[in-house]
């Protein structure tokens, strides 16, 4: 198989999906924890309990993604973190040896993995724009 783009030739291409793919483990590590954080307010009706912890994974998730695909110039680097992040989440969606569970099976607990999968996978299917530097261009 004969590889036509230059980038899949560097190893350091390479290194860097490989520190996003950690990037992306990391970021699951400590959503698993996070997304469990809730604010409640007080309104005229009852309590609105807003999952904060929840909507911050995601933000940053969204936004590491798109910066793993600009800093790599391919849709390489996005899906990495997307697979680290769910690689790392379904490991502690599982029991461990003790019997205990670091993300329940709740509703809150599924709208998490599944909504950061659906959003994972929409921004790391975006294009990537890439820079074309014209030396012929003039200068502004």
């Amino acid at each position: 198989m004969k590889v036509n783009r230059p980038e899949f030739r560097n190893p350091w291409h390479w290194a860097r999906v490989l520190a996003l793919l950690i990037t992306g483990a990391i970021i699951g590590c400590l959503g698993a924890f996070v997304q469990e954080e809730t604010i409640t307010l007080e309104v005229r009706w009852g309590s609105l309990m807003i999952p904060w912890g929840m909507l911050l994974v995601w933000a940053a998730l969204i936004s590491t993604i798109r910066a793993g695909a600009w800093g790599t110039r391919s849709r390489m680097g996005a899906w990495a973190i997307l697979i680290g992040w769910l690689v790392a989440t379904i490991t502690f969606s599982a029991e461990n040896a003790s019997g205990a569970l670091v993300i329940t099976s709740g509703v809150r607990e599924a709208v998490y993995v599944i909504g950061g999968v659906i959003l994972g996978a929409f921004a790391a299917t975006l294009p990537v724009h890439k820079v074309v530097i014209d030396p012929t261009a003039p200068v502004n």
